[in-house]
């Protein structure tokens, strides 16, 4: 079994090839479409005994069209892994408001995920805190090593001596 990837490389050069192959190419094509996504959601909303007119409903069965949980709903997702769904959802929203404004299967997929989370409040809550520079918790750490070694991070920055008393 050979572990190295098979590289491109640009034409007459060293330089890797960063451009998609076209069995990458097949790959992203084989994201659901809106269209079909939302199809299939509606189909599993009837089969579950729900109203595929139901907006919440229809996300709650839509499924991920990216990432370790490809496949899955929206619902399984926020019932499993709220961590997950909490980093992605932050990295999200910021690339929104970086200016990102892409339509592709995915950021859809994604717009559709913040939609979905935005219709529970403690979700969102989840998000704000992944999104926020810095935890209390984390503040309330040890530095554990170094001069530092006994004082919490928030100790250590709130800190007016340049070296810690022993």
């Amino acid at each position: 079994m050979e572990y190295k990837p098979s590289f491109s490389f640009q034409a007459g050069t060293s330089d890797l090839q960063l451009k998609p192959t076209k069995e990458a190419v097949r790959v992203a094509k084989a994201n659901s479409t809106r269209e079909l996504a939302e199809a299939q959601a509606a189909s599993r909303v009837s089969l579950l005994g729900g109203n595929p007119a139901d907006r919440w409903q229809l996300l709650s069965q839509t499924e991920l069209q990216f990432g370790q949980y490809r496949g899955q709903t929206f619902q399984w997702l926020l019932s499993q892994d709220l961590g997950y769904t909490a980093t992605i959802l932050a990295g999200h929203q910021g690339e929104r408001e970086g200016g990102d404004v892409s339509s592709t299967p995915l950021m859809w997929n994604k717009d559709a995920l913040l939609e979905y989370a935005g219709l529970f409040d403690a979700v969102m809550a989840a998000v704000s805190r992944k999104r926020a520079p810095g935890t209390a918790a984390e503040h309330g750490q040890l530095v554990g090593s170094g001069a530092f070694t006994a004082m919490t991070y928030r100790e250590m920055y709130e800190s007016v001596e340049k070296e810690p008393r022993t």
